[in-house]
């Protein structure tokens, strides 16, 4: 499964025991649906899971009211009754209703987590922490997404909100923000994964890094260390070998002995020692030479 599924999995797990919290978690459902008007109600849902947590919350917020789950994914509500009911849950009016959040069933903090749960398990989506991090909701109604802008802003958990081909999206990048949002839901072991993985992914990429670097002055040593060489049989063809000082002639036999060390490393083993400094500007005499040979 993807990690979207698995978060939603175990969002479906959690119990639910207070009615305020049922009927908020509905809330959030019903309003993230495909449908919500006195007409129709009409919410997709692929994942099983979420189908079965959404006909439990419908039952027990409905006492009177039994819904099949037909297999197709789709809810559907057109009995007029039944929607009546469902708008007087959620405080509206039957007949005179605007598509908005209603405050006062999300007023107490255990009743907005569990409408953010609701919606977040109607529309929510989110990436594969290995690759990017990325969370949102998204619906086709602005004024429930604006609303629920203002609402997370209020709690501490500002988002930002844009248009995608007709629809209003509420995401998250930062991956901090979105360990908290899974945790506040009641995804806490999701949340931890998701820590483990950018630990595990900031591991890799520090690795990487060093890998990188370390290939790179490699690359620069094993350059280098052919130039000198390179010199060194230049002035050795042209005679000129012999002529050199003692101190570049000893830089020159021990570059040719060990064409792999850097050039630090080759001033230690001079006799005595010299710094690095010193055993490049001999190089570069050497190179000089060859130049002018």
């Amino acid at each position: 499964m993807s990690f979207s599924a698995d978060v939603k999995s175990e969002l479906c797990k959690l119990s639910v025991a207070k009615d305020c919290c049922i009927t908020a978690e509905l809330y959030g459902f019903m309003l993230y649906a495909n449908q919500f008007s006195k007409d129709k109600i009409k919410i997709h849902l692929d994942n099983s899971a979420v189908r079965k947590r959404m006909f439990m919350l419908l039952r027990k917020a409905l006492k009177n009211v039994y819904i099949v789950d037909d297999g197709t994914g789709n809810v559907v509500v057109e009995d007029a009754g039944v929607i009546e009911k469902i708008y007087d849950l959620f405080g509206y009016e039957y007949n005179n209703a605007g598509l908005h959040i209603n405050r006062a069933v999300v007023e107490e903090d255990c009743c907005r987590e569990a409408f953010i749960r609701g919606a977040f398990l109607a529309s929510g989506y989110l990436s594969n922490p290995e690759k990017e991090y990325h969370m949102e909701f998204v619906t086709t109604h602005f004024n429930i997404s604006s609303e629920l802008l203002i609402l997370l802003d209020e709690m501490e958990f500002s988002a930002k909100m844009i248009n995608r081909r007709g629809n209003y999206v509420i995401y998250y990048k930062g991956s901090e923000m979105i360990e908290k949002m899974l945790t506040f839901m009641g995804a806490s072991n999701s949340a931890m994964e998701l820590m483990l993985k950018k630990v595990e992914k900031n591991l890799k990429n520090n690795i990487n890094r060093k890998v990188n670097c370390e290939i790179s002055n490699l690359t620069k040593t094993a350059d280098a260390s052919a130039q000198q060489i390179e010199a060194i049989y230049t002035l050795k063809e042209k005679n000129k070998y012999d002529e050199l000082p003692k101190p570049l002639k000893e830089v020159a036999e021990l570059r040719l002995a060990n064409p792999e060390l850097t050039l630090g490393e080759l001033a230690q083993m001079c006799v005595p020692p010299i710094t690095k400094p010193g055993l490049s500007g001999r190089m570069r005499k050497i190179i000089k030479l060859a130049k002018d040979a």
